[in-house]
């Protein structure tokens, strides 16, 4: 008789369910397995025969046969082993399956040579998946507990060994009884405590644009320290571009010299950004779990992610791919900063890469084995100097050729920058401003404004739906301008040669301006200030 066990496999960030089936039957003792497997799955039949054999059930010399359906889609990981080793034990009579027409449950884990059961990448997206499909429980490593506690409506059971699985089936129908929208936790009294201390209420600033919700939690693995914009000394300008990025979620270059600020104004303005809404954190999420970066201090993103990659970074990391397909530095972005510090010294190739990414929010591997697609829907933050010595314009302190010059910027390819919205340069501060006593504005402050201006966009816009990201046929909607301000964009436009994209983050950039100062219409002023941020953008 052939035992079905559901189960789940992850494609890109989005789960799916798969059908482990298991026969067993009089033949020439082996185990094969079928279903369009990578290796690590042939791998599977191995690390299931010696976990089993090591708790005491060693597989009869029959003939087994693993089918993993459906065989159309590559399946990859390890997360088939918990699946098929509860297959086998139905199929040798050991334990009775829970009829799944009746309480539908799918199981998922990698197993030890002695019978542990081990986390495995992907839990979330594949709950999600589970829930939709209408799956009361889910068998799981206890690893992968804290992830899976976010994903509320469907009963959790979670294992440390093969052991505990008995007790498991023995118990299910009373444990069936239970309310399925609380999990069943095995977690000791200690780790109870412990995750009640960790996963706290916070973001109370968020309450003015989401409504409360529990996945609002202190992230205790965060190692990005936000300077506060307080102890940023002078640079007006290149504060009011942050915040302006900030607000609409645009793309911002800054240049000047080294040691000016640029990398700590790009790193308090991770401190600035609008609080999450929970759809933006399960996306991010899901990106995360599949990467295998969820863990105990950090279950779910409830923060912008902020990644800081080196320019050594290889096109594969940076956007993803590899021979088994995964999640780049730009989708483990997503929802957040991505910081490109020393613009210029990216490979050309690799900085070129992000343009299609950039535009779509989403980025598209393409295999033998099929199309993963992985989101990024990143706002760029980058940082250069002028020169390679990094002194220029400064001819007393530069030491570059106009030739050096020219080809350290031309790194930088013209379709990249005509992606980037703002363009401030920073220049070094007076000794007056060092030794003024002037307060500065707290990133506090400034992030009120931004939370404020963000619901200024959500009601006019719609959820989700930043000014830097509004569609091109929703521009004369949404961006309604004065005569004055039409008259000078016509102008800009005219004498700029602007292509029509560097037209349309002009007018998304003067939108939020003019959020900012309150106004439904957006005036010369807001046309004007917007233009002052193009500078290098439009050379």
């Amino acid at each position: 008789m052939v035992q079905s066990v559901l189960t789940g496999a992850v494609n890109g960030v989005d789960g799916y369910l798969v059908t482990a089936e298991i026969d067993m039957a009089d033949g020439l003792p082996c185990m094969d397995m079928v279903g369009n497997l990578g290796h690590e799955v042939r791998e599977s039949s191995e690390r299931v025969r010696v976990a089993l054999k090591n708790i005491g059930y060693a597989i009869p010399p029959k003939r087994v046969t693993i089918n993993l359906s459906p065989a159309g889609i590559k399946k990859g990981g390890t997360a088939f082993d918990l699946p098929i080793a509860i297959g086998i034990l139905a199929s040798m009579g050991v334990v009775e399956l829970p009829k799944a027409n009746e309480d539908p449950w799918i199981a998922i884990g990698e197993l030890g040579l002695d019978g542990q059961i081990r986390g495995v990448r992907g839990i979330l997206p594949i709950l999600i998946k589970a829930k939709e499909k209408g799956i009361k429980t889910c068998i799981l490593p206890a690893d992968n507990r804290y992830e899976a506690e976010y994903i509320k409506g469907i009963r959790i059971v979670e294992l440390e060994d093969l052991y505990q699985l008995f007790d498991v089936f023995e118990n299910w129908k009373s444990a069936a009884e239970n309310d399925i929208s609380q999990s069943v936790s095995m977690m000791s009294a200690k780790t109870s405590t412990q995750t009640a201390e960790t996963f706290v209420q916070t973001e109370k600033a968020s309450t003015q644009n989401t409504k409360p919700s529990s996945w609002k939690i202190i992230d205790k693995s965060q190692t990005h320290i936000t300077p506060d914009f307080a102890d940023i000394i002078g640079q007006h300008m290149a504060k009011r571009a942050a915040e302006i990025a900030a607000a609409g979620f645009h793309n911002l270059l800054l240049t000047g010299p080294p040691g000016t600020g640029k990398s700590m104004i790009a790193a308090a303005l991770s401190g600035i950004l609008p609080p999450m809404e929970e759809k933006e954190m399960l996306d991010t999420s899901k990106v995360y779990s599949v990467a295998g970066l969820l863990n105990e201090e950090r279950p779910f993103i409830c923060k912008r992610p902020f990644q800081t990659p080196h320019h050594t970074i290889t096109p594969q990391a940076l956007v993803g791919g590899g021979i088994v397909p995964g999640p780049g530095i730009i989708s483990l972005s997503n929802h957040g900063v991505l910081f490109l510090d020393e613009l210029p010294e990216f490979r050309r190739q690799t900085l070129d890469m992000l343009r299609q990414p950039m535009e779509e929010g989403k980025i598209v591997i393409t295999r033998k084995s099929g199309s993963y697609i992985y989101p990024c829907n990143f706002m760029l933050v980058a940082a250069m100097n002028p020169c390679p010595c990094g002194y220029y314009p400064d001819m007393n302190r530069c030491t570059c050729s106009s030739k050096e010059v020219q080809r350290y910027v031309s790194g930088i390819s013209g379709p990249l920058k005509n992606r980037i919205d703002l363009c401030v340069n920073v220049q070094r501060g007076s000794y007056d401003q060092i030794r003024e006593k002037k307060k500065e504005e707290s990133s506090e402050q400034i992030r009120e404004r931004i939370i404020a201006v963000r619901q200024i966009q959500r009601e006019r816009n719609g959820v989700g739906i930043y000014n830097g990201r509004i569609e091109a046929k929703r521009m004369s909607a949404l961006c309604e301008m004065t005569k004055t301000a039409e008259n000078m964009m016509e102008h800009y436009y005219e004498t700029q040669h602007l292509s029509m994209r560097g037209y349309h983050r002009t007018l998304r950039v003067a939108r939020t301006i003019a959020d900012l100062d309150g106004k439904e219409m957006i005036d010369d002023v807001h046309i004007l200030e917007a233009v002052s941020y193009r500078g290098l953008l439009d050379k």
